[in-house]
């Protein structure tokens, strides 16, 4: 249901996400100023800008997960967890983690197919590949 996956988005955005784009320099937000600026000068619309800032907060988020910096493959649902559980600004909010858990998901498959339709593993993707990507989507209206 594409309603109760939009609000999903964006009670995640609101919990985690909106910090980087009030504080871009805050240490929670995996996104730099200099990333931010990149999406929101990509001259696509507010919903897809805010859909990229979600995939890229996602992709780096996968990629601090890893143990293994060679390891480009999307953390499996446990690893995720733990992750979850070991991040203080979420730990304690059981509805959010799993919330989250969802999104996580849905992230990895938006960035399964776009690593697929490039031949690289999904955490070879850059911030570059999610832009180029929305845009191609939102030129051919898909």
């Amino acid at each position: 249901n594409y309603s109760t996956q939009h609000i999903k988005w964006w009670l995640l955005s609101k919990k985690i996400f909106m910090n980087s784009q009030e504080n871009p320099q805050n240490d929670n937000s995996p996104l730099d100023i200099e990333e931010i600026s990149k999406i929101d000068s990509s001259q696509l619309p507010p919903l897809q800008r805010h859909h990229i800032r979600v995939l890229a907060h996602c992709l780096a988020t996968f990629q601090s997960m890893r143990k293994d910096p060679s390891d480009n493959q999307i953390p499996d649902k446990l690893t995720q967890i733990k992750w979850c559980e070991s991040n203080s600004l979420i730990q304690k909010d059981e509805d959010f983690i799993n919330i989250l858990i969802d999104q996580f998901a849905s992230a990895a498959v938006y960035l399964e197919k776009i690593s697929s339709k490039l031949e690289i593993l999904p955490l070879e993707l850059s911030l570059e590949d999610l832009i180029n990507d929305a845009i191609e989507k939102f030129r051919d209206g898909s």
